[in-house]
């Protein structure tokens, strides 16, 4: 959670916690073993009820952000974005009133908003 948090490389955890190999390998474990997503869910829905917030028919806030990739990223991955002047990715988020994501979507930057969404609510029917 600190990393995800912090946006941290995992090497660059806190000393309190245990050596970042040891707390990455975990993760491995529990993403692979599909235990994050009932995990984050169980816990969204405690901070929305402890904000008392509905948990069902919240509204959403989309929107999208185009950003540089690394230099050694490869042709395929990225594209430009003409109106941010950025040659990357574009990143298509969902989040709710209290700012959780609900759904994330990357593109090349080159996908415009309106083509990027259509993905990303394609992509989800099924939970909409």
């Amino acid at each position: 959670m600190y990393q995800l948090k912090n946006g941290c490389n995992w090497c660059d955890l806190p000393q309190d916690l245990p050596p970042y190999s040891t707390v990455f390998w975990h993760y491995k474990q529990w993403r692979t073993a599909g235990a994050l997503d009932p995990i984050m869910t169980a816990l969204h829905g405690r901070v929305r009820q402890h904000a008392k917030k509905n948990r069902a028919g919240q509204p959403l806030l989309i929107d999208s952000q185009a950003v540089k990739n690394t230099c050694t990223a490869s042709v395929e991955s990225k594209g430009f974005c003409f109106y941010k002047a950025t040659n990357g990715i574009k990143r298509h988020l969902a989040v709710d009133t209290l700012g959780f994501p609900f759904f994330i979507h990357c593109t090349k930057a080159n996908v415009s908003d309106d083509q990027g969404l259509i993905e990303m609510l394609t992509n989800h029917i099924d939970i909409l």
